[in-house]
């Protein structure tokens, strides 16, 4: 579908994909983020805490969300409530790093109010 816009230019990471996320991680993934600038990162997370940020079961999904937050100039993180509180093995970005979230519910508003990260509920 993306392929139809004539102004939108359409990238494909390579590397591993993970089964279970479907998400490209690994060295080639990295290697491939860490020379690019992108303006908006739309990202998602297994977990989203005031303790430890963003965070994912994953090392090799954390390195390359991690390389994908360092490439944006903005980032959107898009989550269900139920990811709120969570914290996994390996944190990718601390909040201070959000400029947006996208969920569903308001169940953490006072926690996102007080990083001054903007919510828009979906």
């Amino acid at each position: 579908m993306l392929t139809d816009h004539p102004n939108l230019d359409l990238l494909l990471l390579g590397g591993r994909v993970r089964g279970v996320t479907g998400a490209a991680v690994g060295t080639w993934t990295t290697s491939l983020l860490a020379g690019l600038s992108v303006d908006v990162a739309f990202i998602g997370t297994n977990g989203l805490s005031s303790r430890r940020g963003l965070s994912t079961p994953d090392e090799a999904e954390a390195a390359a969300k991690s390389a994908m937050l360092e490439a944006a100039a903005r980032t959107v993180v898009v989550t269900d409530s139920s990811k709120f509180g969570v914290d996994h093995l390996h944190s990718f970005a601390p909040l201070s790093a959000i400029d947006l979230v996208i969920t569903d519910d308001a169940a953490e508003r006072d926690l996102l109010a007080e990083t001054g990260v903007e919510v828009v509920y979906a």
